[in-house]
């Protein structure tokens, strides 16, 4: 019946029908929720799961219902009310931003990078991937920290890790204050 199912996340699970390939979801007992006709499907996350259908994709309740409709490309799902946006434009590479939960865009896309929010704060990229600096953005997309670091992961328990200069990684607070001097090679 299924050819794959992932794992339970809001109480739903992913799953794709051998017959016609396409993505649906089911409870917990295999019983089909949300009728399979999607082309591809996320995780349900804070209620709500990015899908893909006819090329177009949006997000949908726990009922099946769209929610949000914008037809922009969402990456994934949402932590603190935000989600991933990308945006392609006619020239040039693909740029994230972020949206809120009713699909309004909070962060405008200008970055080339970045990570969920975490403690109300997200890591994000300006530059390619080796020459590019990290910092840290509010979700109304204001800079909190200098983009400054080579690399920066999310904030947990009140710290990020982040690279420095010299490819040393330390752990910053949510000000940007470094607390635990780059000393280690890893993080």
């Amino acid at each position: 019946r299924f050819i794959w199912a992932g794992p339970i996340s809001d109480g739903l699970r992913v799953v794709k029908l051998v017959k016609g390939g396409h993505y649906g979801y089911a409870d917990s007992e295999g019983n089909i929720v949300i009728a399979p006709s999607f082309t591809s499907a996320s995780d349900f996350s804070e209620g709500l799961a990015n899908v893909k259908k006819d090329g177009t994709g949006y997000f949908i309740d726990r009922e099946g219902k769209t929610v949000i409709a914008e037809g922009r490309d969402f990456r994934l799902g949402f932590r603190e009310g935000m989600t991933l946006l990308r945006h392609k434009p006619f020239l040039g590479g693909e740029k994230i931003g972020y949206a809120d939960r009713e699909g309004k865009i909070a962060v405008k896309p200008v970055y080339d990078f970045g990570w969920d929010f975490s403690e109300g704060l997200a890591a994000v990229r300006k530059g390619e991937f080796s020459s590019g600096r990290w910092g840290f953005i509010d979700k109304q997309g204001n800079a909190v920290t200098d983009f400054t670091f080579r690399d920066a992961d999310s904030f947990s328990e009140g710290l990020a890790a982040v690279k420095t200069a010299d490819g040393r990684y330390g752990y910053i607070d949510r000000t940007g204050k470094m607390v635990i001097e780059p000393r280690f090679d890893s993080a």
